[in-house]
């Protein structure tokens, strides 16, 4: 996952772009993992892996709960290809 740093202390003159860093490491069944609000994240998964993820982003706007397991689940509602 590129992870995108921040500015030296030392450095005192801003960079005009960011700086990626490339984190690698393997990801068993039923790993969560959370990338922090505004920072891209890229996943790859090897030639031989059938690796699903599922991702979603937490707005605190309606504080609208959406359950990801259980009867009425949200991901019931999704259309057959995105299951």
């Amino acid at each position: 996952m590129p992870h995108v740093s921040k500015q030296d202390s030392k450095d005192k003159e801003w960079k005009s772009s960011p700086r990626y860093h490339t984190k690698d490491a393997p990801l068993e069944t039923d790993t969560v993992f959370i990338v922090p609000r505004g920072h891209p994240f890229v996943t790859v998964a090897s030639k031989n892996s059938n690796m699903e993820i599922l991702c979603f982003e937490v707005n605190a706007e309606g504080n609208i709960r959406y359950s990801l397991a259980g009867k009425r689940n949200i991901v019931k509602l999704f259309e057959k290809e995105a299951k």
